[in-house]
């Protein structure tokens, strides 16, 4: 029986991270535009969010998101596949400056600088087997 191919082989898990960080990334712009239009506090701002069509919208992506990190899962390793989502947070802010106009400092764009760079040193190098490895017990 042939070993797995390595992950950099085979693009669907790739695939499926680049759609989960689109996800996600996503998701986060439409809370953040949702309650910046809700306004309000406590329960006076979950009553505004209910009349805000992108509240329903991130909503909407919550399963989307589930699926493709269950999928991710089924195909590659937990230890690869969650440093590769944490790429999310540059992403966001990233996103944030160029869609909500948002002035973010240098420690801000730093860390977001420490996060890619970890994401990359964790991320596939195509030795990594593309499959999970059965669970103990």
């Amino acid at each position: 029986m042939k070993p797995p191919l390595p992950i950099v082989r085979r693009p669907l898990p790739l695939l499926l991270l680049g759609l989960l960080l689109c996800a996600d990334v996503t998701s986060y712009l439409f809370e953040k535009v949702a309650c910046s239009h809700a306004g309000g506090d406590g329960s006076q701002l979950l009553a505004n969010l209910l009349h805000q069509p992108l509240f329903w919208a991130s909503l909407a992506i919550a399963p989307v998101q589930l699926l493709l990190w269950t999928a991710i899962l089924g195909r590659i390793d937990l230890s690869l596949a969650y440093p590769i989502s944490g790429l999310n947070m540059p992403l966001t802010l990233v996103a944030a400056t160029i869609m909500l106009g948002e002035k973010l400092s240098w420690p801000v764009w730093l860390g977001a600088a420490l996060i890619t760079l970890g994401g990359i040193v964790l991320g596939p190098s195509g030795n990594e087997p593309h499959s999970p490895k059965a669970p103990l017990g």
